[in-house]
């Protein structure tokens, strides 16, 4: 099944094979991502799970078109990096609980500990940040409190 023709409930997380994690808040933001995510087939192996915490692995992502409307695109060509349209072929997995969700978003806090924070802060920080991922009660509590990256550059 292809991105365009599930119906998710949103917000999105992703997991992607490096353990890290992403949120999308809708389908715009699901299906768009920049040029070093298609070179590389970083959506290859990603799984997304909804906000009815139903599950997908991404088998095939290509790139579906341009992201930003044509007459944009001049004018941002060199000050921010392009975005494309992507389409995902989906396969559905095991729909996973809520606990089970956390556990994998705490996998990727140790994988990858905040880079703002300071050496001798990073303790305080990740048990602060797990504190608020066990107080969530659902998937869109976890999104609103960690904003995670998605696939477009930043």
């Amino acid at each position: 099944m292809k991105t365009s023709e599930m119906e998710f409930e949103f917000p999105v997380l992703g997991f992607p094979v490096d353990q890290d994690f992403l949120g999308f808040r809708d389908r715009r933001a699901l299906t768009t991502c920049g040029r070093f995510t298609i070179e590389k087939n970083l959506a290859v192996g990603t799984e997304f799970i909804d906000a009815r915490l139903r599950r997908w692995v991404v088998r095939t992502a290509r790139k579906v078109g341009n992201a930003r409307p044509w007459f944009v695109r001049p004018f941002t060509y060199w000050l921010v990096p392009p975005l494309f349209r992507i389409e995902h072929e989906l396969e559905a997995l095991e729909p996973l609980s809520l606990d089970e969700v956390k556990d994998r978003i705490r996998v990727s806090m140790q994988a990858y500990p905040p880079e703002w924070s300071p050496d001798d802060e990073l303790d305080t920080v990740i048990a602060t940040d797990f504190a608020d991922l066990a107080a969530a009660g659902s998937v869109a509590e976890i999104y609103e409190r960690f904003q995670p990256d998605t696939f477009e550059p930043t």
